[in-house]
């Protein structure tokens, strides 16, 4: 894919040039940033992303310092709990989530992805305690 995106229209129609282009065609970057909304679209994703996942890291150290570190009435009962998540898919739970944040009318915000985040139950949740 490295080696395309420097090749110009002639060389990609060209069956002769395989892999290395006749020349380098920066204009190809250029056109891609403009048309692909480039610069807007990375800060949306790394906002969706960066902020729900270091609140899930967050709320993952703190429940799994406290498994480990403090003796609690029905401990072991909540620890069985959290380990039976490990068998539910997370396609079992995407439509009620999607009808709940519809109903809370959150869909589309920011806040659909920090809530679960929040109380423990981001994309992967079971995989973080």
């Amino acid at each position: 894919m490295a080696v395309f995106s420097f090749k110009s229209l002639d060389d990609l129609l060209n069956p002769l040039v395989n892999w290395v282009p006749t020349g380098l065609y920066w204009e190809n970057f250029n056109r891609a940033l403009e048309v692909l909304n480039f610069w807007p679209s990375l800060w949306q994703t790394l906002y969706v992303t960066v902020i729900p996942a270091a609140i899930q890291t967050a709320v993952a150290a703190v429940v799994g310092y406290g498994f480990a570190r403090f003796q609690f009435p029905l401990k072991k009962t909540l620890f069985v709990l959290v380990l039976a998540t490990f068998i539910i898919p997370p396609q079992v739970t995407l439509i009620p989530r999607y009808v709940f944040f519809n109903d809370l009318g959150l869909l589309g915000s920011i806040q659909s992805f920090v809530l679960p985040a929040l109380f423990g139950q981001g994309l992967i949740a079971r995989f973080s305690f």
